[in-house]
């Protein structure tokens, strides 16, 4: 899916955590899937999500966040708007400084989605990798309301990435006081 994701699967290849011809087939199914390779690795019990991680950090040279370990300040959540914060697979996990958010993402090295979150937010962006699968449940807590991650109904979840697709989406909460 992601340009990174085929370099994670290449990186854990060369680990010796996954053998070559798996990784072909977790590419093919990530793509036929449209989901990321990490979330194939992990659902098909190939890696499991502190070696996703762990890989992941030593790849971008950023620090990782187990967002199930350490949950996000659901107050500041939805400071990126739904349809950004899906588009560049990530979500505010918190503050950073006087002036600043602490912004989980699947890839922490797009200085493109960084600059932009940053423009759009008016906030400085520290960037942390995390794990997608861990950003698509917090997406769907932050956009879809109250519902606990991965109980919305298809037809719910469905509804929103249409929306999503169509830029027809939530409004972001406003700029919290710093």
């Amino acid at each position: 899916m992601e340009d990174y994701g085929k370099h994670l699967v290449e990186r854990l290849v060369a680990q010796r955590r996954l053998k070559r011809g798996r990784a072909a087939e977790v590419l093919a199914h990530a793509a036929n899937e449209q989901v990321s390779p990490e979330e194939v690795l992990v659902a098909n019990k190939l890696i499991d999500r502190a070696a996703i991680l762990e890989t992941k950090a030593a790849m971008f040279g950023v620090a990782a966040v187990d967002l199930d370990a350490t949950p996000p300040d659901h107050a500041i959540v939805r400071v990126i708007p739904q349809a950004m914060a899906v588009r560049y697979h990530a979500i505010c996990i918190g503050r950073h400084g006087d002036d600043g958010i602490l912004v989980a993402m699947a890839d922490p090295t797009d200085a493109f989605a960084k600059d932009y979150i940053q423009m759009r937010t008016g906030f400085s962006v520290e960037s942390r990798v995390a794990y997608m699968g861990d950003i698509r449940k917090l997406q769907e807590e932050a956009y879809l309301g109250a519902v606990p991650a991965g109980t919305a109904p298809p037809a719910v979840r469905e509804r929103v990435a249409q929306e999503v697709l169509r830029n027809r989406v939530l409004p972001a909460t406003p700029r919290p006081p710093v």
